[in-house]
């Protein structure tokens, strides 16, 4: 990547700082990596804005600043990387960089699930399902859950494991519920390891 971007291809520039930023076939180097990724940002690279983006999110190599990391976020948005979606919807939610907006978050997720990122679709689940930023809609819940889910995403399979043993936007169904929370669990989800015991609190009260 060194000889094409000292040609001033942003692609390997941002290329560059990420090997920069992870030690990837070089020493680990964050003002390297920051000078990179700025190179290409400068240029208008659009995964270089996300990765720059990050570092100032993270307060990697540079000063903490939220409101340069949702700057740098919206300008990667703005020219379709889908990660930035993922970026802003996180930012909206949590009020970081700008002011909690549910309904700018649920925009922001919805561009990047769209594009099968799980998290986001997972959020969107969440959304969907507590009527944030969007009237309550458990069937576009269950959708995105099912989703995200059959990604391996954990936090959809204990949504579609929930949605399951209430039977919202579904039949009722514990078998299912028991198959969704197992896989979590799997991955070390501790909120399916609590419906799991509480579900078998309750099979032992009902005997």
């Amino acid at each position: 990547y060194q000889i094409s971007a000292d040609k001033g291809v942003a692609s390997a520039q941002n290329k560059l700082g990420e090997c920069y930023k992870k030690g990837l076939g070089v020493d680990e180097d964050s003002f390297a990596a920051i000078g990179w990724f700025r190179k290409a940002a400068d240029q208008g690279y659009d995964e270089a804005l996300y990765h720059l983006g990050v570092c100032y999110f993270e307060g990697y190599g540079v000063k903490h600043d939220y409101n340069q990391a949702f700057d740098l976020y919206k300008k990667a948005s703005e020219k379709g990387f889908s990660a930035s979606g993922k970026a802003l919807g996180f930012a909206y939610a949590n009020g970081n960089g700008v002011k909690q907006d549910w309904k700018e978050a649920v925009k922001y997720f919805t561009q990047a699930a769209e594009k099968g990122d799980p998290v986001s679709q997972a959020w969107l689940g969440y959304c969907y399902c507590n009527e944030k930023g969007t009237p309550r809609n458990y069937r576009k819940a269950y959708d995105w859950y099912q989703k995200a889910a059959s990604q391996g995403n954990s936090t959809s399979q204990v949504g579609l494991g929930r949605m399951y043993l209430r039977g919202w936007a579904t039949t009722m169904d514990k078998e299912k519920a028991m198959y969704w929370f197992d896989l979590a669990a799997k991955q070390q989800n501790e909120e399916a390891k609590n419906e799991i015991a509480r579900v078998k609190l309750e099979e032992s009260m009902m005997m």
